[in-house]
């Protein structure tokens, strides 16, 4: 009995497989695509850019299927606009259900309430 060789063993059955090590990536990728803000700190998302271009890097050219499937999910999504005021919501649908029944009349946005 080798010691050596049970010690491997163990060491083989704690570590990830590699479709668990993917699978984290692709989440910790997701949170930082997904929770990265227009009013964080620019030093936060340089550093989640960072942090996303080193672990792709890492693949040299071939980048995993679902981590790409993210990257494509939060650019497909496109600009995403955080509005903490419900009146504003309301004030912006009433007035495009208006716009779009009166053709080529803008929107006053000296009219709506604040975005937050």
């Amino acid at each position: 009995n080798n010691p050596s060789s049970s010690h491997n063993m163990s060491m083989r059955r704690n570590s990830p497989t590699s479709d668990e090590t993917l699978e984290v990536l692709r989440e910790l990728i997701e949170v930082l695509l997904t929770t990265v803000q227009h009013d964080h700190p620019s030093q936060v998302t340089e550093y989640a850019i960072q942090a996303i271009t080193t672990c792709i890097v890492e693949f040299d050219a071939t980048v995993p299927i679902p981590v790409l499937d993210e990257i494509l999910k939060c650019i497909g999504a496109g600009p995403v606009l955080y509005v903490t005021n419900p009146a504003y919501i309301e004030a912006t649908a009433t007035s495009t259900t208006k716009t779009s029944k009166q053709r080529g009349k803008n929107v006053d946005s000296k009219k709506l309430p604040p975005m937050h």
